[in-house]
């Protein structure tokens, strides 16, 4: 009679473990990659809300009125925020805040009055207390000064005429406002979805 042996496996095999490694690694990646689409999708929004935020904002104020303040900016720079938020007792058409803190009730030290009101990116930076340039990430604005119903060139508008009383946008993702073809991309999306008009 022959006897036949039976091999005890304790362990995988070298072959199953990296098989398995590899399938993570897989996997991985492409939570990876999925985390990213998400985040830009996320901060995307968050920016577009802002904007049409901003838009809705800057009509109320030229309802109550029936004119522009006197200091106009083209970006939401601490000046700017600082009317739109009632700071110094004025009427508050917008509620700034970054993590909490309310432009006309918080510090000098607050976010809004060190930037501006930026957008999802700039916020991310300013949070991270990276170095940046506020300027590349400040909500873009112009407004219609001679009140024609119309915003055109000759008042900052990029795209041509715009039928609006006041047109906000951001530049769309992280890596500024000039050079890169996402820019474009991302702001014809942004401007399409949030240019308000009043009339």
């Amino acid at each position: 009679m022959l006897k036949t042996k039976t091999l005890n496996r304790a362990g995988f095999t070298m072959m199953e473990l990296l098989v398995v490694m590899s399938i993570l690694a897989i996997l991985a990646g492409g939570l990876v990659a999925g985390y990213g689409k998400a985040q830009k999708a996320a901060w995307t929004s968050r920016s577009q809300s802002l904007v049409a935020q901003t838009v809705t904002a800057w009509n109320a104020y030229l309802l109550r009125n029936q004119t522009w303040p006197t200091t106009l900016k083209d970006v939401m720079d601490p000046t700017m925020c600082k009317i739109i938020a009632g700071g110094n007792g004025g009427q508050r058409f917008m509620d700034l805040a970054y993590e909490g803190l309310n432009l006309a009730t918080t510090s000098k030290d607050s976010a809004e009055i060190k930037y501006g009101l930026l957008d999802a990116w700039g916020q991310n930076k300013a949070k991270r207390g990276e170095s940046f340039s506020p300027e590349e990430y400040q909500i873009q604005i112009r407004f219609d000064k001679n009140y024609d119903g119309v915003v055109d060139s000759s008042e900052g508008s990029p795209d041509g005429e715009v039928r609006a009383s006041v047109i906000a946008w951001s530049w769309g993702h992280a890596e500024g406002r000039t050079g890169f073809t996402r820019d474009v991309n991302d702001y014809v999306k942004l401007k399409t979805k949030s240019w308000v008009s009043s009339r």
